[in-house]
């Protein structure tokens, strides 16, 4: 059996996101998404989002996984995982995340047509 990590006793809310590849992109119908990244400047660039998370709120941690590559429907490319001592915190960060990876990180995107 694994063992699951522990949370620090203050802990009262876990946020987990899921972002899923759809079958429309825009107007067209896709099979999936060809993801590419400038790695070594979207870890710096992650790096840059969570100093600002950890001033911002409380939270006791950020994950995050983005898949590269060739990713198909209905799968995700998008993980987020965020810890604080409340929800409010923790759901605000995680769109915070979020939204500021998609402005700030070099993750690109191309759609593969049906």
């Amino acid at each position: 059996m694994a063992k699951c990590r522990e949370m620090g006793k203050g802990i009262g809310a876990v946020i987990c996101f899921s972002g899923v590849v759809r079958e429309i992109e825009g107007d067209t119908l896709i099979t999936a998404i060809d993801y590419e990244a400038h790695e070594e400047m979207a870890h710096h660039q992650f790096g840059l989002i969570f100093d600002a998370v950890e001033k911002r709120w409380p939270v006791e941690s950020v994950h995050v996984v983005h898949r590269i590559g060739v990713v198909p429907v209905n799968e995700p490319s998008l993980w987020v995982e965020v810890t604080a001592p409340h929800r409010a915190e923790a759901f605000d960060a995680c769109q915070f995340v979020i939204d500021e990876m998609k402005q700030k990180v070099p993750i690109w995107k191309k759609s593969i047509p049906a």
